[in-house]
């Protein structure tokens, strides 16, 4: 099985959606201005699962909404979704899905 590996720094949330949801934890700094404490976090990535990325400015709790059961989301739906539903209007805000693929 593939797995996700993650290791954050600052203000970058990451969601991991397969089976169940699950949070990567992230470490406090900043990147080019010191951080200590890091943590790599590895967890299973299976086919089908969806890797989710955000920057601040996307809520931090931010879930993935429900897809349409006639309907599965596409990479660039399911971003601008989370951008819709949980961008804060003042900041600036990235967000990057991946998909697992079959092998």
């Amino acid at each position: 099985m593939t797995e996700a590996m993650f290791c954050g720094v600052g203000n970058i949330r990451a969601l991991l959606l397969g089976d169940r949801p699950r949070h990567f934890s992230c470490s406090y700094g900043i990147v080019g201005a010191g951080f200590k404490n890091l943590i790599v976090e590895t967890m299973p990535f299976a086919p089908g699962d969806l890797l989710i990325l955000a920057s601040d400015g996307i809520m931090e709790q931010f879930m993935a909404p429900a897809p349409r059961p006639d309907q599965p989301w596409s990479a660039s739906g399911l971003a601008d979704a989370i951008l819709a539903e949980w961008g804060i209007a003042t900041d600036d805000a990235a967000v990057l899905v991946c998909q697992a693929l079959p092998r």
